[in-house]
């Protein structure tokens, strides 16, 4: 998440040294954004349910952590046409098939991780740690990126934050007709 947001403060900061306007962002049409939160909400209070140990990880939390990605490939459908969301989907896909394939939750790499991120790792009902059995391991969260904090990313992350990033920087830097 951090990624994400440090790449969309990026985005706005290179859009306005290349001349782009946030008011042209402003105008973006997107439709049906709610999903996007909705999957957010779904994939986050399973984590937190889970950790606080008020609910167990189970068939059921990895099948609305699958339908999490399911919101988010309708709302994809429905913007397909808006710059960088290809890009962005084609990272949504990335991960949603690493998950799928390895029971609903995403591997991650735990070597060098702080002990509370390998203790909340061990509750999470979206993330398990990568092991010899993980299927498509090179598309989990592998990529070590020490930024702010120690994180682990996927490719499918990295599309995701140049999906928005390209979308940023058309919305900002392309005058948007009142229509």
């Amino acid at each position: 998440m951090l990624l994400l947001i440090g790449g969309l403060f990026l985005s706005v900061i290179i859009g306005y040294l290349r001349g782009g306007r946030l008011g042209y962002l402003a105008r973006l049409r997107i439709n049906y954004f709610p999903l996007v939160l909705l999957a957010f909400l779904i994939q986050t209070f399973l984590d937190h349910l889970t950790y606080r140990g008020l609910i167990e990880k189970s068939f059921w939390t990895a099948g609305l952590h699958l339908l999490s990605y399911v919101l988010l490939f309708v709302f994809l459908w429905f913007n397909s046409t808006v710059p960088g969301m290809k890009v962005l989907g084609a990272g949504i896909f990335l991960n949603f098939i690493v998950i799928l394939l390895n029971g609903g939750a995403m591997p991650v790499i735990t070597e060098g991780l702080p002990a509370g991120d390998l203790a909340f790792l061990a509750t999470s009902a979206i993330h398990q740690p990568l092991g010899p059995a993980t299927r498509l391991a090179f598309l989990a969260d592998v990529l070590v990126l020490d930024l702010f904090r120690p994180g682990r990313y996927s490719i499918g992350d990295l599309m995701i934050g140049i999906g928005i990033f390209l979308l940023v920087q058309k919305a900002m830097t392309v005058r948007q007709s009142n229509s």
